[in-house]
């Protein structure tokens, strides 16, 4: 369920994209220098916005450094790192360790347990270091799964499930109680997006979804809802730190996978195939 809490970057200025791309090369070297190079595999955008809220929330400054890479190893390129930083490379071990265990459980896939191998070790790590946040995560997905594989058609109970998780990292060590109220309303809205744009596999392929019967013209219109929850508790934090990037996600970025779906449906119906 990742890769939706993204930036519309061609809505960004040149320097709020520099920023966000530094913000998101300083998450890939934190990664690689905390738990080596292949844990880059697992790098995602959605990390780089709670990089960017918490250090807002917090008023927090960074480190800007150059460096060559292996994705760009022609001439060095900035990044910028902080506590921040650390934390959402160690919550990317964590959601990732959790997200094969649950594959592995499922499907038996045998790539699912070749990836929780490869994790182990650095998700004891991080388990160790933050062991409430963890049995949060755990317990959020481990009742979703409850909920999933019982077949229940409870969506909103499903999507509190994952709200919770979120609300975990994003509240983070000191339980920040506005932190974890974006990461709840967040959460929520991640999964019903997800249950949305997957609808029509999960229900060819005979998988849970939690909204089989809601007519799709209806989605775009709960998808509001949603988000309208994440915007009054994003709100209500009063960031003013980079507020542009911040506020182009929420308002724009998120929606970039769900126009595409839209887009995708308008051309299959064009091409009489829907």
């Amino acid at each position: 369920m990742f890769g939706y809490v993204i930036a519309n970057q061609d809505k960004l200025t040149p320097e709020e994209q520099a920023r966000y791309k530094a913000c998101y090369c300083g998450l890939c070297h934190e990664l690689g220098q905390r738990y080596g190079k292949l844990s880059r595999v697992i790098l995602s955008y959605d990390l780089v916005f709670l990089i960017l809220v918490r250090s807002a929330a917090a008023k927090m400054t960074q480190q800007v450094q150059q460096e060559r890479c292996i994705a760009h190893p022609q001439k060095p390129h900035y990044y910028w790192v902080n506590q921040e930083t650390t934390y959402a490379a160690d919550m990317s071990i964590l959601l990732s360790y959790y997200q094969v265990e649950d594959d592995w459980q499922d499907d038996k896939r045998v790539l699912a347990l070749g990836q929780r191998k490869l994790l182990r070790s650095a998700f004891l790590q991080v388990e160790s270091q933050y062991p409430a946040i963890s049995e949060k995560v755990r317990k959020g997905l481990s009742d979703l799964s409850d909920i999933e594989r019982s077949g229940r058609l409870e969506p909103d109970a499903a999507a509190a499930c994952f709200g919770r998780v979120m609300a975990a990292i994003f509240g983070g060590p000191e339980c920040s109680t506005a932190m974890e109220n974006l990461g709840m309303a967040l959460g929520k809205w991640i999964y019903i997006m997800d249950a949305c744009l997957d609808r029509r596999e999960d229900l060819k392929k005979m998988r849970y979804n939690p909204i089989p019967a809601l007519p799709e013209e209806n989605f775009e219109m709960v998808l509001n809802c949603l988000m309208a929850d994440c915007v009054k508790e994003y709100q209500a934090i009063g960031i003013e730190q980079d507020q542009g990037i911040i506020e182009n996600v929420l308002f724009s970025g998120v929606w970039t996978r769900f126009e595409f779906w839209k887009k995708s449906l308008k051309e299959k119906k064009h091409e009489g195939s829907v």
